[in-house]
């Protein structure tokens, strides 16, 4: 489907910055026989393979060669990719974001993903009258990051389509990520326009005719980088009410990621841990959740807490006082003796072995999931690592934390925060801290005393059925209906 779109135009010259095995090679040439090629990949083995087995035209130009570093004068009239996805933190990425920025006058986040990089600077290569097209995760369409991205792509003016495959299902068996694809055409037209379609199936993608498959189609003048363009490919398939009034979720909370360790082997305990390296948890260690699956329940109580322990669970975090004794003294000398006191972010704190100095937070929220958010009531003096996010009652609210987590604990919570959840493969989402800060949330204000008194009720009787061991899922969607009925519109 993308070498249909590129070589609709009979290009010349066809780029392909990242070729791999060269499959988008070969779909092009199928369509034109006679294109000249150019292909960059910075794996020797590939390279050897495609200039002796896959390649062998001299129309191929293969290039051994990084091609966000490679010759920005060169131009192109086809360009077809599917451009290598990194996590920004398993990688230094600075160096070629800043890199890019020189080269293109683009301002870039440093959380920006590499895949982006290669959108931009071969669109800056593309002639007039070329096509491009690019296979990549549609993150960038949702996230904070993605803003700057959104905004070149305006500004550069090419962007005809974006065709996002339904997050449900996975089109790379090998990666759980999202898939969009990118269609691009530097034609001379006054109002360019862009097709966004949301697309339930790879093979429908692998159908896709522009000509023919309806699309919510917007001028590329009107939208808005800042917002979530998810707005625009969704269009219409939203059928959630509408409920008023609505506050954003930082009025009432503030959201932070967890503690990130930057060696969660070497900084994280359990009692027998503890006890085999002669660690006293009282003045060497501090209680810490480090995994979502020790945190089933929506409340978690000193009960809990104590089975965790009792359990052998990891549950502590590396946290030496003055007073921590010679053995704890020898365990920090091990790890610098392993190199963990050089690792990135215990070689960037003011004392390598010191974690992030956070409160514990009254509540949690998982990161990843499948089927909505799920929020837990920290009910002891417990941290927690990155498998959750923290949730700080801001100082008008905290009194009412039972009533905060009683609407929290609703599907209509859930509904509504999905409008900035961020979408991976096989259904999986995720909400990164400013995607919740940014949400929105009934406005608990709104409620009278009596109402307030009323949903406390439900809540505490809910969380009783809970710490009993048989939640009931009856008082739960009870306090849910409450809700929607005091806040629809």
């Amino acid at each position: 489907m993308m070498a249909r779109w590129v070589t609709a135009i009979r290009p010349t010259h066809v780029l392909e910055p990242a070729i791999g095995t060269g499959i988008l090679a070969r779909s092009v040439q199928s369509y034109v026989p006679n294109c000249h090629f150019t292909g960059f990949d910075i794996d020797p083995v590939i390279i050897e393979w495609l200039k002796h087995e896959g390649h062998k035209s001299e129309k191929f130009e293969i290039y051994q060669e990084d091609f966000l570093r490679s010759d920005p004068s060169a131009r192109y009239d086809g360009i077809i990719a599917n451009p290598p996805y990194l996590k920004f933190h398993d990688y230094d990425n600075l160096p070629i974001i800043r890199h890019i920025e020189l080269e293109t006058g683009v301002k870039l986040s440093g959380f920006t993903n590499i895949y982006t990089l290669f959108i931009i600077k071969a669109l800056r290569q593309l002639k007039a009258g070329g096509r491009a097209a690019f296979v990549v995760p549609s993150e960038f369409l949702n996230s904070d990051y993605g803003v700057a991205v959104k905004q070149f792509l305006m500004q550069e003016g090419s962007l005809r389509h974006v065709l996002v495959v339904d997050y449900q299902g996975s089109v790379f068996s090998d990666a759980l990520t999202t898939t969009c694809v990118l269609l691009f055409f530097r034609e001379e037209v006054e109002q360019p326009e862009v097709a966004f379609s949301n697309l339930d199936s790879v093979e429908v993608l692998a159908n896709w005719d522009p000509e023919h498959l309806g699309s919510s189609i917007f001028a590329l003048q009107d939208l808005d980088p800042a917002i979530k363009w998810r707005r625009y490919y969704k269009q219409g398939q939203s059928d959630r009410p509408i409920y008023e009034p609505l506050v954003p979720f930082s009025m009432v909370c503030k959201v932070s990621r967890g503690i990130a360790t930057g060696d969660n082997e070497y900084f994280t305990f359990s009692a027998s841990k503890a006890k085999r390296f002669g660690l006293n948890p009282a003045t060497a260690l501090s209680l810490c959740v480090t995994r979502s699956a020790d945190v089933p329940s929506s409340f978690f109580t000193t009960e809990t807490l104590s089975a965790l322990i009792t359990a052998d669970k990891t549950i502590y975090l590396l946290n030496v006082k003055a007073d921590a004794g010679e053995e704890a003294q020898n365990y920090l000398n091990e790890g610098e003796q392993r190199g963990v006191s050089k690792k990135h972010l215990p070689a960037h704190r003011k004392i390598w072995h010191r974690p992030e100095n956070r409160l514990p937070s009254p509540i949690w929220v998982t990161v990843f999931n499948r089927g909505g958010l799920r929020f837990v009531r920290n009910e002891t003096n417990t941290q927690n690592l990155t498998t959750f996010h923290s949730v700080y009652l801001n100082p008008i609210y905290q009194s009412r934390v039972e009533l905060v987590m009683a609407y929290l604990l609703t599907d209509i919570a859930r509904e509504i925060f999905a409008d900035n959840r961020r979408e991976y493969g096989n259904g999986l989402e995720k909400f990164e801290p400013n995607d919740l800060n940014k949400a929105l949330m009934l406005d608990i204000t709104y409620l009278a005393k009596k109402q307030v008194a009323d949903i406390v009720f439900l809540y505490q009787q809910y969380r009783q059925s809970v710490l009993l061991g048989k939640p009931d899922e009856t008082i739960r969607l009870e306090i849910d209906h409450y809700f929607r009925v005091a806040f629809s519109a």
